[in-house]
Parts: C-alpha cells; sequence; structure tokens
C-alpha cells in the first residue's frame, strides 16, 4: 500500500523521465510496485473518485430467518444460531450473524430481575401509588425503611441474555433465592442515613424480630425523632415474622405508625437499592466471616447522600407504578 506522499513522489518523478527502477530505489519500494501504481493512475486520470459500497453480508431472506430463530428463541447465542441455520441449509458464520445483528440495531442484554405479580397484588401498588401521590407531591415525609436480605458467599444471580432489537425493553426475568452458604442481615435506612446493621442467626422469626425491635430499631426510632423532629413511620414487608400478632401489639404499645405495605414490592422499598450494591461490593467470599466483615465494611462506607438518592424523591417511585399500571419498575 502506498501513502499519498509517495504516489505523489512517484509521479512528479514519471514527469521528469526517471523510470520506475530509478524511482523504486529513491522510495526503496519494489520498482513492480511504482509500474503498477502507474498503470491505474493512467486508467484511472479523469475518472471521478471511487464510492465505496459496503457490501450486504446476508441477503434479504437470510437475515430473515436470523430474526425468527431469535423471535423463537431469543436467549440463543450466536453460535446456536448458526446451528439453527444449517437445519435450514443454509451455512453462515456466527460473525456474520454478529454483525448482521449490530447493523440492524439488535442487542444481548441481560433481562432485569422482577417480582410475580397477579392482578389482586397489582391493584394493590396501585392503591398504595395512589394514596401516597397526590398532583405530583409524595405524601411520606419521615419513614425508616427496613428490611432483611440474605447475602451468600457464592451467589448464584446468573441472569439469562436475550437477543432484542435496542429500541424494545429488557427481558425480565423472575428472581429464585438458591445457594451457597448465607447469612441474614437486619437494617434500616431514611432519608438523613443508615441505621443500625444487625446479624441474624438462622431463619427471622417473630421472637427474634421483637428482640431486633427492641434493642435496636426502637432507639434508633427515638434518636430520629429527638434528632429531626416530626412524626416517624416504620416500613416493614409482610414477611410472617413482621406480621405477628405479637409484634403489632408491641408497635402499638410503643406508638409507632406502620406502613401499609402492597405485596411484591421491592422496587418501592429504597433499601432494596442499598442491599444490591452491597451484595456487588462484597462479590465473593471463600467464608461466611469474611463475607460478614465486608458486608459490615460497606454499610459503615454509605453516606448520608446515598440515602438521599435512594429515599429521596420517592414520588418518582409512585409514578413509575402509576405509568406501569401496577406492574414492576426500572426501580
Amino acid at each position: 500500500m502506498l501513502n499519498n506522499y509517495q504516489k505523489e513522489c512517484i509521479k512528479r518523478g514519471f514527469e521528469k523521465g526517471y523510470t520506475s527502477d530509478v524511482i523504486g530505489n529513491i522510495l526503496g519500494i519494489n520498482p513492480a510496485t511504482v509500474r503498477k501504481f502507474l498503470s491505474n493512475d493512467k486508467k484511472n486520470s479523469g475518472l471521478p473518485p471511487k464510492i465505496k459500497v459496503s457490501k450486504r453480508i446476508t441477503s434479504g431472506r437470510v437475515g430473515l430467518e436470523i430474526k425468527k430463530i431469535l423471535m423463537d428463541d431469543s436467549k440463543l447465542s450466536a453460535e446456536g444460531v448458526k446451528k439453527r441455520m444449517k437445519e435450514h441449509e443454509i451455512d453462515i458464520s456466527a460473525t456474520t450473524i454478529r454483525k448482521y445483528l449490530k447493523d440492524n440495531h439488535w442487542v444481548n442484554r441481560q433481562s432485569v430481575w422482577t417480582a410475580p405479580i397477579s392482578d389482586l397484588t397489582r391493584t394493590k401498588r396501585l392503591a398504595f401509588a395512589k394514596k401516597w401521590l397526590r398532583r405530583g407531591k409524595c405524601l411520606l415525609e419521615n419513614v425508616i425503611w427496613s428490611d432483611e436480605t440474605t447475602v451468600k458467599t457464592n451467589p448464584n444471580t446468573r441472569r439469562e441474555s436475550h437477543w432484542t432489537p435496542s429500541s424494545t425493553p429488557r427481558t425480565r426475568q423472575l428472581k429464585i433465592h438458591s445457594g451457597g452458604k448465607s447469612q441474614m442481615f437486619w437494617g434500616c435506612i431514611s432519608k438523613y442515613g443508615v441505621g443500625p446493621l444487625i446479624t441474624i442467626d438462622g431463619t427471622m422469626d417473630q421472637n427474634q424480630y421483637l428482640e431486633v425491635l427492641k434493642n435496636y430499631f426502637i432507639p434508633e426510632l427515638r434518636a430520629a425523632e429527638g434528632l429531626f423532629g416530626g412524626k416517624w413511620t416504620l416500613m416493614q414487608d409482610n414477611a410472617p415474622a413482621h406480621t405477628a400478632r405479637m409484634i403489632k401489639e408491641y408497635l402499638s404499645k410503643e406508638g409507632v405508625t406502620m406502613l401499609e405495605w402492597p405485596p411484591y414490592s421491592p422496587d418501592l422499598n429504597p433499601i432494596e437499592n442499598i442491599w444490591n450494591w452491597i451484595k456487588k461490593k462484597v462479590g465473593i467470599c471463600a467464608t461466611v466471616e469474611e463475607m460478614e466483615q465486608k458486608v459490615l465494611q460497606a454499610w459503615n462506607s454509605i453516606t448520608p447522600e446515598m440515602c438521599m438518592a435512594y429515599c429521596g424523591h420517592y414520588e418518582r417511585r409512585l409514578q413509575a407504578v402509576k405509568e406501569a399500571d401496577g406492574y414492576s419498575t426500572k426501580y
């Protein structure tokens, strides 16, 4: 390949009467290359510049077949599509398939975790959003968001990938908890910052939860009332340990206002975003002890700004539920 400088030198040398051997020696290139350039230049002299047009790597029929296969099974890899194409007596490489999909704005994206939502659940989620969102303003102010989570030493959170047109939303995938050594934690946050993080032995039952409320939540609530003032509300989900009669009686005796919570609504609880952030930060651990230490370090590194980012502007979550007609949202 000749650069523009070499081409210009060859033209000037030829005009001055130098032979291709002399020009080649001066430029340090093969004389045959000089002769070939001069021949092509003479042939193309006076013609308009060549318009480069990219070749179509597939015919319309082949491209349609690729799309049909992926619409039937969007989880196939390019190699999987290649095998299906061979069944239709079409020989095409996986690289060509990837390029075709890219040129036609198809992307391979991971699915989004989502909860199973029935019509009844959807109705309750919509009612919750409408109750607390009035004229674009959230009526919930001072809320302590609480929840338990299980952190695994070797989490099995592999999400499926799907080929879809880039203009379509990501596929949703049900989140199933499974596998690995694990440890349960209880924690709470508000828009002002994090509360205590508690390690739970075994599975949380009503007796353990009562101890957590007495020893950790109530002191945290009183501190929030003294420091920030106003009336505070406890958010807890509908786990059996939370809805037990003894728990309701205790919270009522302590004068705690509880937020009536719709089922299957992790996207409405900001602490779920905190848990997800912690789990990504912790990653894979060799032992439960190492995992506990990393979880605690991550929890202590959470700033008030992070809490405000997740808990503030809660009207956006409520509006998202209304726009989704009660189904899961991006949160």
